[in-house]
């Protein structure tokens, strides 16, 4: 059983990094042929969800 949970550990790895490199790809592209920067990342929240006593 702990076979099928690293295969799809590792297929689940491999999916996010085939995401994140045509992603990356996209932005290179989107650059490249219209000279848009990527799209913003989103920013973490800078306030704490509740005051710090």
């Amino acid at each position: 059983m702990q076979g099928i949970e690293e295969q799809q550990a590792q297929q689940e790895e491999k999916q996010e990094m085939i995401e994140m490199t045509i992603k990356e790809f996209m932005d290179a592209a989107r650059l490249y042929l219209f000279g848009m920067p990527p799209a913003p990342q989103p920013v973490l929240a800078r306030i704490p969800a509740r005051p710090i006593r």
